[in-house]
């Protein structure tokens, strides 16, 4: 059994990551629709969670005893399902209320879903044993302008999203870089970083958005064959309730926010929105990078 966790509870652990705009909240509301799997939605995020301790990226150095402890104490506080929602509410009368199962039910995987990890993602699953990990990755062009429009509603500036330990030896100004450009190096040099960091270790697998939506069963039932669990007919409802307009799932730990939306109407969506210039800028920051294996046949010129 992985460390941290509660027998009564849960067997194994699982963490669902991407960078911000990627799509982990629509897959974290499939997987979680599964009678065997609960995720929880960002629990670095939650003031009062021990995962906020935590610096968003350790260093070799910064490694120490004392966030090993912090790290088990947030998992452990998961796995005993003790974690608050964010509008106040327990999980076990959640569990109760709205899923009709019982608050000790035994789930196969218990885990969580962060989009701020990346770059601590590797300590995390050491720490942890290697648990089952899902990676998953978007089409720069999509995360970008996704990325960009909600820098502006927040007031974010890109700038400190970009580790600068890891951009100071690329030949890039990031004060000369305009909000698309720092988004796309945000894009790559975060999904570079942590797939270098975990792809070698086991237990890790890269799920790419775009394949997610054009083929949702079969790529839903891959990472289910991953994880060892029976893809059920719970979780194919699911995914074919969610493509109807009218769908409101009654699924509600955390938010559950963006999950009513038809995989295959989506998945270009990005191209009404975004300008020639534009994609060329996300271009030419992207087209050297190793990620760009993952879309072999995709033209990132013109987006086709």
């Amino acid at each position: 059994m992985d460390r941290g966790f509660n027998q009564s509870f849960v067997t194994h652990n699982i963490i669902l990551a991407s960078i911000p705009r990627s799509g982990s909240s629509w897959l974290r509301g499939v997987l979680s629709s599964s009678k065997s799997i609960i995720i929880f939605n960002e629990p670095a995020l939650n003031k009062e969670h021990p995962f906020s301790q935590l610096p968003r990226l350790i260093e070799k150095e910064d490694v120490n005893t004392e966030y090993g402890k912090i790290l088990r104490k947030g998992i452990s506080d998961l796995s005993k399902l003790k974690y608050n929602c964010t509008h106040g509410f327990k999980i076990l009368d959640i569990l109760k209320q709205t899923l009709g199962r019982c608050p000790l039910v035994r789930f196969k995987y218990i885990g969580f879903k962060t989009v701020t990890d990346e770059f601590r993602l590797g300590w995390v699953r050491r720490e942890l044993c290697f648990p089952k990990t899902i990676f998953l990755i978007r089409n720069p062009f999509g995360q970008v302008l996704s990325r960009v429009i909600q820098a502006e509603r927040i007031k974010l500036n890109l700038k400190s999203v970009i580790p600068h330990k890891l951009v100071r030896d690329l030949p890039y100004d990031l004060n000369s870089m305009n909000e698309y450009q720092l988004a796309a190096l945000a894009w790559r040099v975060s999904n570079e970083f942590c797939i270098r960091e975990n792809e070698d270790t086991g237990n890790f697998k890269v799920v790419i958005y775009e394949k997610l939506c054009e083929d949702p069963y079969g790529v839903v039932e891959d990472i289910f064959n991953f994880m060892h669990i029976s893809f059920g007919g719970e979780v194919k409802n699911f995914i074919r309730k969610m493509q109807i307009n009218n769908f409101k799932p009654k699924f509600r730990i955390d938010v559950l926010y963006d999950i009513k939306k038809n995989p295959k109407e989506i998945i270009n969506k990005w191209k009404k929105n975004i300008t020639e210039r534009q994609k060329l800028l996300i271009h030419d920051l992207v087209r050297d990078s190793d990620l760009m294996k993952y879309w072999s046949n995709y033209n990132f010129v013109t987006g086709e």
